[in-house]
């Protein structure tokens, strides 16, 4: 019998090699800097405009090139999407939920009773900060 552990620790240097010369040539592709310097954090830009800038650059890019980046823009918090087609630098706020132990007693009860349902708790008291009209009584909601 072929045992793969042998061949596991022989390829791993080179896989994390290959990984992280990947990385890096995509950072080098991305001009995070110079998108830096070029957009201030307080401008709000459009995906036409990040088109102009990666243009400077390579100048027979493809849209859907310039597409793929700005995902991953996105996703690395370089950048923040806050309409359609519309960005600025930067992260925006992460809503973080206020979580008791009266939902935390519901979600035990839910995964003993029923192991294999998907579900989802929510608060009306989750979305106060954003509401202009505050409710005077909370309920909880289960979705099965």
């Amino acid at each position: 019998m072929f045992k793969f552990s042998a061949a596991k620790t022989c390829l791993l240097p080179i896989i994390r090699f290959y990984l992280h010369k990947t990385q890096t040539a995509i950072d080098r592709n991305l001009h995070i800097e110079q998108l830096k310097q070029e957009f201030t954090p307080t401008d709000v830009f459009t995906t036409s405009e990040i088109f102009q800038f990666y243009k400077k650059f390579e100048s027979e890019i493809l849209k859907p090139t310039v597409n793929w980046r700005v995902y991953n823009l996105v996703n690395r918090n370089i950048l923040e999407r806050i309409g359609k087609g519309k960005f600025r630098l930067g992260s925006g706020n992460k809503f973080i939920p206020d979580l008791n132990t009266k939902h935390f007693k519901v979600s035990a009860a839910i995964k003993n009773k029923f192991p294999f349902t998907n579900y989802c708790i929510w608060d009306s008291s989750f979305i106060k900060e954003f509401s202009q009209h505050i409710p005077k009584t909370n309920f909880m909601l289960v979705d099965i």
